[in-house]
């Protein structure tokens, strides 16, 4: 039998404390292919996104380039982050 995805939630969770569950919970399930989760701006919260990625949790979100993060032991806006960042092809996503 299939797990209930929604077993386990509280109505009390922010809408950003309830994704961080939700992915958690989807990785519960071992599903054969890799889980790249696609999350849109209103997600954008580097906290939470700093908590995917220590448990190993792979993610891309449409950031607002504006916020402060801290990086390499300074602030800077998102945008200057990513415009440092070195990126490289290293596979392909199935999204089917």
């Amino acid at each position: 039998m299939a797990p209930i995805l929604n077993e386990g939630l509280t109505e009390s969770l922010t809408h950003l404390n309830a994704l961080t569950a939700d992915i958690i919970r989807l990785e519960a399930l071992s599903l054969e292919k890799m889980l790249i989760h696609i999350i849109d701006r209103e997600g954008d919260s580097i906290g939470h996104m700093r908590t995917l990625s220590e448990q190993g949790f792979y993610w891309l979100i449409r950031g607002k380039e504006g916020h402060r993060v801290q990086y390499q032991g300074s602030t800077k806006k998102l945008g200057e982050v990513a415009d440092e960042l070195t990126f490289h092809l290293s596979g392909q996503a199935d999204y089917s």
